[in-house]
């Protein structure tokens, strides 16, 4: 097969190592490739959408893998259907479960899906009105704020502090984060444990994965800003309990998918949480969650290009995923600042000795620079390192010589670190 995969991250470097080990696989292309990764495929440059499903169509492309949120908000799945290319990605409707946290507590509360309640401020006036009375009537000591468009990870705010709320409030409304923050979710703080839910849909067919756990929060202690993920595991110990509201849950889901007549083959992110009040969905994402997907794909055994042909195929239902016996770790190596202002430029020294010395370690490039056959952090997070052995993925994020990394040092229960 003739493959396409579009977009530049980690994300994108673990499905491309995976499309690698399929015996279907004849020609991989990129689209928009990190340059950590951009050697190891044949790159499509494009003008437009319209122009990348040209290309498509010129170079029999059978399937394209859209990674990242912005490309599916923008209708990339609509334009290359188009072109009667098939593509793993939401179409640019359904991406709104994504593009818009109202457009997905909506779709939640006109079927039933538990949530944490909300209310939507779009002007000064809401603040001083809506927001205040969401306040009273739950009188929660923490409020959390959510811009309602695509933020890359970075538009969701915990407060603590009324004021705060409500200066942050007029920030996001401001522009904070452009048009995405012209409207904003105000909801109840909820407490308990998360789960990342990472499902296949083909139009009939939910398909989970493993469910897996991310820690989103910057530093140690669980303490800091948002960021779009520090590491993440799978699989999880879960109760009897929790697996069977996962169950219900995903019914739910996918009987309200197939309600509203949604026809794409892609990926559905569930962010939940299991509170004292059972479980709640705090998002949904159109794309495979960035670290989940890593450490998810380091334990997958089964061909995942073919997974995805059957989904794209409407086959779902002739899957079965096979999984390794032991957990799958992904800790994320960022650069200093991350997320607010990650300080970059920095060679990475001894990258290629540290591979050879972990072999067990798979890396995959997020933001990275490649020139004079050197290596230099080039964003926020740089590095994702995965391994079936949490303490060999310290042990190499601690020998990793470039001058502004950062990582957490308290992931995965070890406390040597």
């Amino acid at each position: 097969m003739n493959i396409l995969l579009f977009g530049a991250g980690a994300r994108e470097h673990v499905i491309l190592a995976k499309l690698h080990e399929s015996k279907l696989l004849s020609r991989l292309f990129l689209a928009n490739p990190g340059d950590g990764f951009k050697r190891l495929g044949e790159i499509i440059e494009f003008i437009d959408y319209y122009d990348l499903g040209k290309k498509c169509v010129e170079r029999k492309i059978e399937l394209v893998i859209i990674g990242p949120e912005e490309p599916l908000a923008e209708g990339i799945v609509d334009v290359l259907n188009s072109f009667g290319i098939k593509t793993i990605g939401a179409n640019k409707h359904f991406s709104k479960l994504e593009s818009s946290k109202i457009f997905a507590k909506q779709f939640m509360q006109k079927y039933n899906i538990p949530t944490s309640p909300f209310e939507i401020i779009e002007s000064y006036q809401d603040i001083e009105t809506k927001f205040i009375e969401f306040v009273d009537k739950y009188k929660e000591k923490k409020i959390v704020l959510k811009a309602d468009g695509l933020c890359k990870g970075k538009g969701v705010f915990i407060c603590d502090d009324i004021k705060f709320a409500k200066d942050k409030l007029k920030k996001l409304l401001d522009g904070e984060f452009d048009k995405a923050s012209k409207k904003v979710i105000v909801e109840k703080y909820q407490e308990g444990e998360e789960i990342s839910l990472i499902c296949l849909f083909d139009g009939k067919i939910l398909l989970p994965f493993l469910p897996s756990r991310d820690y989103k929060r910057a530093y140690d202690g669980n303490i800091g800003p948002n960021t779009g993920g520090m590491g993440a595991y799978c699989p999880l110990k879960l109760s009897n309990d929790v697996k069977k509201q996962i169950s219900q849950y995903l019914i739910k889901l996918q009987n309200a998918l197939i309600n509203e007549k949604a026809n794409f083959s892609g990926f559905i992110y569930s962010g939940l949480i299991i509170t004292k009040e059972g479980l709640k969905v705090l998002e949904y994402n159109m794309r495979p969650g960035d670290p989940e997907i890593q450490a998810l794909l380091t334990a997958l055994k089964s061909d995942f290009l073919n997974i995805l042909y059957k989904a794209s195929e409407k086959r779902l239902d002739e899957v079965n995923l096979n999984w390794e016996n032991n957990s799958s770790y992904c800790l994320v190596v960022a650069s200093e600042g991350y997320p607010q202002n990650p300080k970059f430029g920095d060679e990475i020294v001894n990258l290629d000795k540290l591979k050879q010395k972990y072999p067990d370690v798979c890396v995959y490039y997020a933001n990275v620079l490649k020139k004079d056959k050197k290596i230099y952090s080039n964003g926020g997070r740089v590095l994702s390192l995965c391994s079936h052995n949490a303490y060999i993925l310290y042990k190499f994020a601690e020998e990793l010589d470039f001058k502004n990394k950062f990582y957490r040092k308290d992931l995965f229960g070890l406390k040597s670190f």
